[in-house]
């Protein structure tokens, strides 16, 4: 059942991505509201803005990962995506 703080309406998706520690994710937007719950540990989450997209250089529209980005986070490549040092 859905939790009484929730909106009342009909959840439609629901993910569950677990991980041990040190575990990294691609930079990448969700289609769907998340709630983020760190059971022991840490977890470092780094947020942008919409307006900042176009920097983020996201994959083809109609590829595999279409919400994610073609940068590497951890280790950028500002020759191959400029915009990404702003």
């Amino acid at each position: 059942t859905t939790p009484p703080w929730l909106p009342s309406y009909r959840m439609t998706a629901v993910n569950l991505w677990m991980s041990i520690g040190e575990s990294r994710s691609s930079i990448h937007y969700d289609p769907f509201h998340n709630l983020l719950c760190v059971v022991k540990g840490a977890k470092k989450v780094h947020l942008w803005s919409p307006e900042r997209t176009p920097s983020m250089y996201p994959k083809a529209l109609y590829g595999e990962a279409a919400n994610h980005s073609e940068v590497n986070f951890a280790d950028p490549d500002f020759t191959c995506h400029p915009l990404f040092q702003d």
